[in-house]
């Protein structure tokens, strides 16, 4: 009985120290509880063990929860990028052009931002004719080879990931080695502060400028999508306004979307179960598991209509938020069942739990028992009501 009020905190206000909590034993001793009689103990015992092992099965259901809400989170993408999540409004909008049409428009921006940056390239260094367009090779991206895929809706496209994404700021990783915290230095993002699909940018490091300058061509920009490649690989987030200018570490691949497709739709699509199967699959590595840029370039995406893509991503989120709900109440219960085992305690100790039987015995007279039982234990026995012992007699051995 005693350990349950001790599990009750009442004794917390006791303890004292900094780093580890002590109750010193003569606070124990000095402790006053309220003592109901032998049998009201017993019936308060068998009732608080009841009520616990409820809230401490309800618990253990509880424990089972995160892992169905993953499930129903995975369960959502998949749909999304089946085209199931979407298929009413297909229905709904069967005037728009096939993804088939926004990959050739994505082919040819891709082409014309290449030669852009390359033909300032050429120029920076005074070697531009004036045919230099000509004479530059621009390579295409490696198409798509993978047995695994399914069948997509009759306007989506298989595709992957390279084929949809800026090709001068490439798929690629960050900085190797970023050296000691600098406080006005760039900050850098790493696979620890990429959390529940966010970027936790209040406690980034920051590297040096200099080493910032070395590895510019990994700086982030709003609208990038963040992929963890190395460790707990598969983690995906988009870059903030907060985070413009930052950068990467080795462990991460920033991926800069191509115009016609949506950051968060490619977001989506880098979490959903059948990206994330294709990451494990392409996993290497012993110690630590990763992924390289070559396997994450390939990575295979369904490409739906620009149109769908804002609509798969408001559908996403909008289920998603709904997820976010419930995790908060499963949450509140678990606090709830906290603050129920502490008031099961607290209504126990004030008397309150059980019925009071008039024909028990006044806790009074056991305490007057127990009292009386301590100092005889401790005491002559003549001062406990016994009759003293008999004095002992000296033999004196007669001489002779």
């Amino acid at each position: 009985m005693f350990a349950f009020l001790a599990e009750g905190k009442s004794l917390l206000r006791f303890g004292k120290g900094t780093t580890h909590t002590t109750i010193y034993f003569p606070e124990v001793r000095a402790f006053h509880i309220c003592m109901p009689i032998r049998t009201e103990q017993e019936r308060i015992v068998a009732l608080i063990r009841q009520m616990r092992s409820k809230t401490s099965r309800l618990r253990e259901e509880l424990g089972f929860m995160p892992s169905l809400v993953r499930q129903l989170r995975q369960s959502v993408l998949a749909s999304a990028f089946r085209g199931d999540l979407t298929a009413d409004w297909r229905e709904q909008n069967s005037n728009i052009d096939p993804a088939s049409e926004l990959l050739k428009q994505i082919d040819a921006e891709r082409r014309r931002i290449w030669e852009e940056a390359e033909l300032g390239r050429m120029r920076a260094r005074g070697k531009a004719p004036a045919d230099g367009r000509r004479k530059m090779k621009y390579e295409e991206p490696k198409p798509l080879d993978d047995p695994r895929l399914s069948e997509l809706p009759q306007e989506w496209v298989w595709t992957n990931l390279e084929s949809i994404t800026d090709p001068v700021r490439v798929i690629r990783y960050g900085i190797l080695m970023p050296g000691p915290n600098q406080q006005e230095g760039v900050p850098y993002v790493k696979v620890m502060h990429i959390r529940g699909d966010r970027i936790d940018f209040g406690s980034l490091p920051r590297t040096t400028r200099e080493i910032d300058r070395k590895f510019a061509g990994a700086k982030l920009r709003v609208g990038d999508v963040l992929l963890a490649i190395r460790g707990t690989y598969g983690r995906v987030a988009e870059v903030p306004p907060a985070l413009d200018g930052a950068n990467i570490t080795q462990d991460s691949a920033r991926i800069t979307p191509i115009p016609g497709v949506r950051s968060s739709f490619l977001a989506n699509a880098l979490r959903a179960p059948f990206c994330q199967e294709y990451f494990k699959n392409s996993a290497k590595g012993m110690a630590v598991q990763g992924l390289n840029v070559g396997d994450v370039r390939l990575t295979p995406i369904a490409l739906p209509p620009e149109a769908e893509q804002e609509e798969i991503a408001r559908r996403v989120q909008q289920h998603n938020a709904s997820i976010s709900f419930i995790e908060a109440e499963l949450e509140q219960v678990g606090v709830d069942l906290e603050s129920l085992d502490r008031a099961i305690l607290a209504k126990a100790f004030r008397g309150e739990l059980v019925p009071q039987e008039p024909s028990d015995e006044p806790a009074a007279l056991l305490l007057d028992r127990i009292k009386t039982e301590r100092e005889c234990g401790s005491t002559p026995r003549a001062r406990c009501g016994r009759s003293s012992p008999r004095p002992r007699r000296s033999l004196k051995l007669a001489k002779g």
